[in-house]
């Protein structure tokens, strides 16, 4: 008996003893954890957060588009695009434009001498003088007839390329024109000229490319996995490895119905305004598309988040120009923002512009405690 009481109070004491040491190492884990966190935090004297630039924001929930990122090709605008060909056959007598000039609406491009369009001219006259007879004579039938075949003859006219002054001119002077004009249709350039003076061309002989380079296309590949938050109407940044400091803005307006079997991408075409000239058809072209998809995100500036010593932190404001490096998991990238999916809560004050200095004063800090 005696002996197994020595046996129990020894058990009694061990346990003792292992109970104790497991207190001391637990409340020294939180000692040393707070130790760990005082020797991050930085203090900064007032001169110092200025000299940086330094700017909080407040952790908030906030509502963002979700851009979809898309490539493509900048392409003309294919309603400000045309081809001109000749509308009789004949000779080109002379040439006034040429590829890359610019053109204005009603510009002559080239001068056609065709035998059919002076015959066009011809029996516009010819009904003209016989009109004229008619109601002379006092014949109201042959007049009218003569009226019928005179609208005909006009709308032939129009239909080669003669323009309204030019009818007119023929009806007031009875005088033939000997050329025919190429014009053209608007304002823009020549893009491909294949006119030589000289050369005889057949009815629908392609003379002039002119396109309108105000507005173009950018013909994007979208993935099929996105489709459910793209639409027509979505805005779209655009930028070209020409002008990487450029963002050229402008809007979905066609949203494909075929998908691609080989890239499982369906294509989209994005009106893009073009007034200085400098987007030009066959650029690659790389595409945000911001939608009206949208979801509420817990959100810091882009610029609030660094990487120090292979962590992702932000740095979390507190009293008397103390700040604290916070490790953070972020998510989705947003328009300049960053979705923050573990490490702060809202309404928390966190270093946005200037968090830069921060990262190069922590880095300092743990280069000092490492000697």
């Amino acid at each position: 008996m005696r002996k197994t009481a020595h046996v129990f109070l020894g058990l009694m004491m061990l346990a003792a003893l292992l109970l104790l040491g497991r207190c001391r190492q637990e409340s020294a884990e939180p000692r040393a954890s707070e130790e760990a966190k005082e020797s991050s935090v930085l203090r900064l004297s007032s001169d110092a957060l200025e000299m940086a630039g330094l700017r909080t924001v407040r952790v908030d929930s906030r509502v963002m588009s979700i851009p979809i990122k898309a490539t493509g090709t900048i392409m003309f605008n294919q309603k400000r695009f045309v081809c001109l060909s000749s509308r009789v056959p004949g000779r080109i007598e002379e040439v006034y434009v040429f590829e890359g000039d610019k053109v204005k609406p009603d510009t002559k491009l080239a001068a056609i001498y065709s035998d059919e369009y002076l015959a066009a001219q011809q029996e516009l006259v010819q009904l003209l003088l016989s009109h004229q007879r008619a109601l002379e004579a006092g014949e109201e039938e042959a007049a009218d007839v003569t009226n019928r075949l005179i609208r005909s003859a006009v709308q032939k006219l129009r239909l080669v390329g003669a323009t309204e002054e030019e009818i007119q001119g023929l009806k007031d002077a009875r005088t033939l024109n000997y050329y025919l004009f190429l014009r053209a249709p608007f304002s823009g350039s020549i893009v491909t000229s294949r006119a030589s003076s000289g050369a005889y061309v057949d009815r629908g002989s392609e003379l002039f490319e002119v396109a309108d380079l105000g507005t173009v296309w950018a013909v994007v590949d979208i993935f099929e996995k996105d489709l459910p938050m793209v639409r027509p109407g979505c805005r779209a940044e655009i930028k070209v490895q020409a002008y990487p400091s450029i963002t050229f803005s402008g809007r979905l307006t066609v949203l494909g119905d075929v998908v691609h079997e080989a890239t499982r991408t369906i294509k989209g075409r994005i009106e893009v305004s073009n007034q200085e000239g400098k987007l030009k058809p066959g650029m690659f072209a790389e595409v945000n598309l911001v939608c009206p998809s949208a979801v509420t995100a817990l959100v810091v500036p882009h610029q609030a988040v660094r990487s120090v010593e292979g962590k992702t932190v932000v740095f979390v404001s507190g009293p008397g120009n103390v700040f604290e490096p916070r490790p953070v998991k972020t998510g989705k990238i947003f328009d300049g923002w960053a979705e923050i999916l573990e490490g702060l809560s809202e309404g928390e004050i966190v270093a946005a512009e200037g968090s830069f200095a921060l990262k190069a004063e922590s880095l300092k800090k743990t280069l000092e405690g490492e000697e």
